[in-house]
């Protein structure tokens, strides 16, 4: 398992135990012979907690989409949250800190026109991962249903 991806979920369940949630967090195994959408899936009983996370270290101050995105990864992992229902966040390691991003601001971005994320955009707009998952669902349907 990824280091980063393996952190992500190590936080996730710390944070499901804090806010007495039972969840259940799995990484997605990489094979070659098994299309993988995204790096980590939430599974839960209510449908609220029901999330999958793209996982990405970025290791200079501009998050190009083409740099860690291959050319169609954006659009499957679309189509991936319609057909299935999840929310999506992308998990960032930006600045050896680990945040959130909803998927919706991505697409947002994209759809715009722009090719990356700047530092600048994702303090502003990223979701600590420390605080409770409530509250990050919270932020996320607020960028969600704008």
């Amino acid at each position: 398992m990824n280091v980063f991806e393996s952190k992500v979920v190590k936080l996730i369940n710390q944070i499901s135990r804090k806010d007495n949630i039972l969840i259940h967090c799995k990484r997605n195994v990489q094979n070659r012979f098994c299309t993988q959408y995204v790096d980590i899936i939430l599974d839960c009983g209510s449908s609220n907690y029901y999330l999958a996370i793209e996982c990405k270290r970025v290791r200079t101050n501009i998050f190009y989409f083409s740099r860690y995105f291959h050319s169609k990864q954006i659009i499957l992992i679309s189509e991936y949250l319609e057909n299935s229902g999840r929310a999506g966040f992308i998990a960032l390691e930006f600045k050896k800190n680990i945040c959130l991003i909803p998927w919706s601001l991505l697409i947002g971005h994209v759809l715009e026109g722009y090719t990356f994320f700047s530092d600048q955009t994702v303090l502003t707009h990223a979701i600590n991962m420390s605080l409770h998952l409530k509250y990050i669902l919270k932020l996320n349907n607020e960028y969600y249903y704008k």
